[in-house]
């Protein structure tokens, strides 16, 4: 027994030192492209005073990030704010490694979450969504009113047009993930022979060890999307936790906005 736990954290450490790793090498390959003597002039001809207020700001950001995200969290299973920060900043680093802005780390944070709480990873897989859901939803909203408060000024042709294209495709990915969530929920036969082909599918050998069949397999993923809907409503009929959210989402939002004025 201990012998599989030492192996599965030092499986961690291993992807963790990789993750870290290739972020690093990412950065230096970003820090080429745009010129390391401008960066390195830009930074030098900065105030001290305005980098310090920039980086506290940005401390005060993942603070309230966290502290956003415990009001959740403290709905499935209390877990102290001190071990959800690790958690999140982890989250964090996987999303600038994987594709798809910010989505990458959500299921890492509601698979090490459920390490602290011993709750089921739909429920907190749920609390981490809520987070992305309810900020994704203000990003929507601000989008909507960039649009039209742009279109009100004489807009470039191309300008108006790709911020049209950006506020359709945040539609468009909300509608659609709606779709799937709801066509899993009455457990379609399509998705069902989507689950299927994955099973049955090579480079995922690792779900048949773990399935003995295809309906195994199958009910487990429909059982888990019914529990993470069931407490995503749960979330958002909660007034207060909503409120809350949204307060703090326009705190960061005004945070943000601050440091680029900076």
């Amino acid at each position: 027994m201990h012998r599989v736990g030492y192996k599965v954290k030092k499986k961690v450490i291993i992807n963790n030192i990789i993750s870290i790793f290739l972020a690093g090498l990412l950065l230096l390959y970003v820090f080429y492209k745009i010129g390391i003597r401008e960066i390195f002039s830009s930074v030098v001809n900065t105030p001290i005073w305005a980098l310090a207020v920039v980086f506290l700001l940005y401390v005060l950001m993942y603070i309230l990030h966290v502290v956003k995200w415990k009001f959740v969290v403290d709905k499935v299973g209390t877990v102290s704010f001190s071990k959800l920060m690790p958690i999140f900043l982890a989250g964090g680093l996987f999303n600038q490694i994987t594709p798809g802005t910010t989505s990458g780390g959500q299921p890492y944070r509601a698979l090490h979450l459920s390490q602290n709480n011993k709750k089921d990873f739909a429920k907190n897989l749920s609390t981490t969504m809520y987070d992305f859901a309810t900020n994704a939803i203000l990003h929507t909203l601000i989008l909507v009113v960039s649009f039209f408060v742009l279109f009100s000024f004489d807009l470039p042709l191309h300008l108006f047009l790709t911020l049209l294209v950006a506020l359709l495709a945040a539609i468009g990915l909300v509608i659609i993930t709606t779709i799937i969530i709801i066509k899993f929920e009455h457990k379609s036969k399509f998705l069902y022979e989507v689950l299927a082909i994955v099973y049955h599918f090579k480079l995922f050998h690792a779900i048949r060890k773990k399935y003995s069949t295809v309906s195994a397999f199958t009910s487990t993923i429909f059982r888990e999307v019914h529990v993470f809907v069931k407490e995503m409503i749960y979330f958002f009929k909660d007034r207060s936790l909503l409120i809350k959210s949204i307060i703090i989402d326009l705190v960061m939002k005004i945070i943000a906005v601050l440091q680029i004025y900076i």
